[in-house]
């Protein structure tokens, strides 16, 4: 789902309109989300605990490992697709209805 929002807000600010949107759209509440490594906002937002990919520590073994790589690859897998929303947002925005779609 996207959300425009029409006014310059902190990154970290626009999380919680975007869980609760989801949550209108899907009927449920994610238990995780998954922000890159520019993320400096909240590390739990209502309830939802959002997880930036990090170093993790020496005790964890090679499945954590690997289920967080997996993880944060299909983060990583959309972040071209955000930007050209983004890039195509400021190219036109007269064009585009400030709303939620």
């Amino acid at each position: 789902a996207v959300l425009c929002l029409s006014y310059q807000t902190f990154y970290g600010d626009t999380l919680l309109p975007q869980l609760e949107q989801t949550q209108r759209i899907t009927g449920h509440k994610p238990k995780v989300g998954i922000a890159d490594r520019g993320y400096k906002g909240r590390k739990n937002v209502n309830g939802v605990q959002i997880i930036i990919p990090a170093r993790l520590p020496d005790w964890a073994n090679n499945y954590q490992k690997q289920k967080m790589r997996k993880r944060f690859r299909a983060r990583a897998g959309i972040e071209p697709i955000i930007g050209h929303l983004k890039q195509d947002q400021s190219d036109h925005a007269g064009t585009y209805a400030r709303q939620s779609v």
